[in-house]
């Protein structure tokens, strides 16, 4: 329990507008792997999500490269 660990999140793919597989890998001290695992998410619109103050628009400019977002519309 008092080993330090280093976990490694990758967007693996985008199936759609609104879904996206990731996956993430855990490693000990020794960088040994872990663990592993993958899931399917589904994304919320970034529209309703800034319109419903779920996030600020700050903070979604950080999935700029993976979204293609236009905030003007």
């Amino acid at each position: 329990a008092d080993d330090e660990i280093t976990v490694v999140g990758n967007l693996e793919k985008k199936e759609s507008g609104r879904s996206v597989i990731m996956s993430s890998q855990l490693y000990n001290s020794d960088s040994v792997l872990c663990a592993t695992s993958s899931a399917e998410f589904k994304a919320l619109d970034p529209k309703i999500a800034l319109r419903l103050g779920l996030v600020s628009e700050k903070y979604m400019r950080m999935f700029d490269p993976i979204l293609n977002f236009n905030y003007d519309d």
